[in-house]
């Protein structure tokens, strides 16, 4: 691994020891890091792709589907049901009136 600075390799050669020992650890650090980032996002990967199979896009059993997965509304259930509740307000209003108060 040959890491990509910033600065010349005349800059790096007037940096002292120690600062330099401590960038190259500090580098070393970051590649390792960056291997296990790459390895997480590959076995995230995998477990959501294991965890996205039911019965209808893999082998298994219709038994093994959890019961209680809801489908979402399509925009058109979602545009009707607005239009009912609409239409319910619009003749409770009508069907009830405040009371006029008189003095």
């Amino acid at each position: 691994m040959k890491p990509t600075r910033t600065f010349s390799e005349l800059d790096w050669n007037r940096t002292p020891g120690p600062v330099r020992n401590y960038i190259m650890a500090l580098e070393r650090t970051l590649y390792d890091m960056n291997r296990r980032v790459e390895a997480h996002e590959k076995r995230i990967e995998k477990l959501e792709n294991q965890n996205n199979k039911n019965s209808h896009n893999s082998s298994k059993p219709p038994s093994s589907d959890p019961p209680f997965k809801r489908k979402k509304r399509t925009q058109k259930k979602a545009t009707v049901q607005k239009a009912v509740k609409k239409a319910i307000n619009r003749t409770n209003s009508k069907c009830w009136t405040q009371p006029k108060v008189t003095d």
